[in-house]
């Protein structure tokens, strides 16, 4: 019978994590999550980087990537993130709910799941900002 190994845990952290703006239905980073907090001592940010961080202002606590690095101008125009006046192109540079972009696809995806929209308006106010 094989035998796992014991690793040394200092440094890394067992939280738990229900949602994250990153989100496309799939639920990547949601549940246990094992953060290594000793990481960016030895290591600069890189963008696209999945990171946990807790909110100096309310002490929530987030995960999210990496978008702008130091020195960069980092506009939202549109839904859309641009660097240095450059669309950023990932699947996390586009505003989303659920990974979907816009109000008929949304509510394709809610019919299909069983649910009907709530408060309508304010989702169209929402993808029509985003097209905007």
């Amino acid at each position: 019978m094989e035998t796992v190994p014991i690793v040394e845990s200092k440094g890394f952290k067992e939280i738990e994590h229900l949602y994250d703006e990153m989100y496309r239905g799939n639920h990547e980073y949601a549940g246990t999550l094992v953060v290594d907090t000793t990481y960016y001592k030895q290591h600069k940010f890189q963008r696209g980087e999945v990171v946990y961080y807790v909110s100096p202002k309310n002490g929530n606590k987030n995960v999210a990537r990496v978008v702008g690095l130091p020195g960069e101008i980092i506009e939202i125009k549109k839904g859309q993130l641009y660097i240095d006046d450059k669309i950023l192109d990932a699947f996390y540079a586009k505003a989303m709910n659920n990974g979907i972009s816009n109000l008929t696809t949304y509510k394709k995806s809610l019919k299909k799941s069983g649910n009907d929209i709530i408060n309508e308006i304010e989702w169209k106010n929402y993808f029509t900002l985003l097209a905007e």
